[in-house]
């Protein structure tokens, strides 16, 4: 499968080019993926693939990130009692109960 030549924008790149097109194209986190729609259903096939590998395979820094989020957040549902809190030992005595 041929890999296509997406070459991103700088965000003055796009915006100057945004300024004499008729076509408005979306500009998502400095970068403008709107051009992917010009591809062969086999070439956006591709870039999907690309995106989706992308997830999978997340660097060190991004899934600490989402962690240190979702940390957080369960942090805050402990202050405001939406969240059981349940001890360590108890955790343990229910999956020593489950596994026998």
């Amino acid at each position: 499968m041929v890999r296509p030549n997406l070459k991103p924008l700088t965000a003055a790149e796009y915006l100057e080019a945004e300024q004499s097109s008729p076509v408005r194209r979306e500009y998502v986190g400095g970068q403008v993926y709107a051009e992917a729609l010009k591809l062969s259903l086999e070439e956006r096939a591709e870039v999907a693939n690309l995106l989706l590998e992308s997830l999978e395979n997340p660097t060190l820094e991004e899934a600490s990130q989402v962690w240190g989020e979702i940390a957080a957040g369960r942090y805050q549902e402990m202050k405001t009692d939406k969240s059981k809190v349940v001890e360590l030992e108890q955790v343990l005595r229910n999956v020593k109960y489950w596994l026998e």
